[in-house]
This record gives C-alpha cells, structure tokens and sequence, in this order.
C-alpha cells in the first residue's frame, strides 16, 4: 500500500490483518473442523478481540466520553469505509469526518502523530476496538457501521428515522 501510494513511510494497519484471513481461517479450519460458526468469523472476532485488548491497554477506559462522540456518528447513520490500499492522508480525511476519534487517538498517545501513517493506524485500532466492543459494526468490504441495537422481548422492529444524518465517506 505504502509503495502504490507513493508514501515514505511503511505503518501495517489493522486492516492488513485482515489480508491475512485465508492463512488465519485455514489453521482455524484444522483446529475446529466441523465447528458452526465458521472459522472466518472466528478469525475476524479474534482480530477485533485483539485489537480491544490494545486499546484496553493503552487506558481505553479513561476516554469513554471520546468514545460515545464516536458512536454517535456511527449511530447519526454515519458510515465510514476505508480501502484496505487507501493512503495514510486519504484515511485520515475519512478519520476526520468522524468525531472525537482524531482526539481520542492523541489523549492517548496512539501512534506518532507526525506520522500519517501512525495516525491512520491508531485511528482504525479504535474503530476495531470498537467492533470488539460490539458498539459498532465492521463488514467484510471494510466498512465501520453503528451496531445493530440489542432489542429486549416485547420491543418493537422499527427505529425513528432521522433527518439530517452525517454523511457516509469512502476513501
């Protein structure tokens, strides 16, 4: 990504991870052969899982107000989608979009914020700490979506539409 971009800099990212599922699902599917989750879904909640426990790490708990503003993009039917080959500057716009998480990234010291190529894998450790937290959805494509809400017995299936939702972006 870093050479096709032109970038000084080479960072992995969480997402790179992700080009990793074939080699991650075949030792899945020796090990729990026969299981019916399906050992992609295994490999990616054990990405996300992982990525939680760093952020957890790095003090994730004492940003939860940061955290909410991030959701509530998220929740405002925001939608962020960023390309597993999209530059470090191209990302960081589409961080921007979304609110509090440039913020949250720098209270914690997440990365080397001189450095888009930090910043832009500090910003997707949050977001996928996020999906681990079941607060917010990541799709196969790469897309960060609100998560769907946990409905109790009785509740009904239709949500209030709202007007005036932040925009989706796509890197």
């Amino acid at each position: 990504r870093s050479l096709v971009n032109g970038e000084d800099e080479i960072v992995p990212r969480p997402t790179d991870i992700y080009a990793a599922l074939p080699s991650i699902t075949g030792k899945l599917e020796l090990e729990y052969e026969g299981e019916l989750v399906g050992a992609e879904k295994i490999a990616r909640e054990l990405i996300a899982r992982a990525a939680g426990e760093t952020f957890q790490a790095w003090g994730g708990d004492s940003v939860e107000a940061q955290l909410d503003d991030i959701v509530d993009y998220f929740e405002s039917g925001g939608v962020l989608q960023i390309g597993e080959t999209s530059s470090a500057k191209a990302a960081i716009e589409g961080f921007g979009f979304v609110s509090g998480l440039l913020e949250v990234t720098r209270e914690l010291g997440l990365g080397r914020h001189d450095s888009p190529g930090h910043t832009a894998a500090a910003c997707e450790l949050v977001l996928e700490a996020l999906v681990a937290m079941r607060r917010l959805t990541r799709s196969e494509a790469g897309s960060y979506a609100r998560s769907e809400p946990r409905r109790r017995p009785g509740q009904g299936g239709m949500g209030a539409g709202g007007l005036g939702a932040p925009p989706s972006f796509e890197v």
